[in-house]
């Protein structure tokens, strides 16, 4: 009888826990679901790659979800810039263009239409990418940075 009462009553506890690990479940998912739709901002100080004199910081929001990226450059003693890009580290490829924020007068913009599986590798890997502002005078960058959380 001693056995059928510890029976009972685990019974009955798991069967009053099963409400709250469904809930508990449930939220977890529901918090993994929202962060994964949620931007990523990645930040970068720029140090001179071509201009002694520059420097500057960039501030990177990934959003997979709506295949965007924006970024907001800062730049200091160099010429307006006409480009910028996130550059892979390992060759210096481009992997996703920010020209919309190199150009604008606040240094503010977006870029849309990027590959989902290009925003994934930055965001899981921000080490391997750079962040390269260019001029007229200095093409090949005048100041760049890498990206970290």
């Amino acid at each position: 009888m001693a056995t059928t009462l510890r029976a009972r009553a685990a019974l009955l506890t798991a069967a009053a826990l099963l409400p709250a690990a469904v809930t508990t479940t449930t939220l977890v998912a529901s918090a993994d679901a929202s962060t994964a739709a949620a931007p990523v901002v990645l930040r970068a100080t720029l140090s001179p790659s071509g201009d002694p004199n520059g420097s500057g910081s960039a501030v990177v929001r990934l959003n997979k979800a709506k295949k965007r990226v924006c970024a907001v450059l800062d730049w200091k003693k160099i010429g307006q810039p006409d480009a910028a890009h996130i550059h892979n580290r390992s060759d210096g490829t481009i992997k996703i263009d920010l020209v919309k924020a190199a150009t604008a007068p606040d240094g503010a913009g977006c870029t849309r239409g990027v590959k989902k599986s290009e925003i994934a590798d930055v965001i899981e890997h921000p080490a391997r990418y750079y962040v390269n502002v260019h001029n007229t005078k200095y093409p090949a960058g005048a100041i760049q940075g890498n990206l970290h959380r």
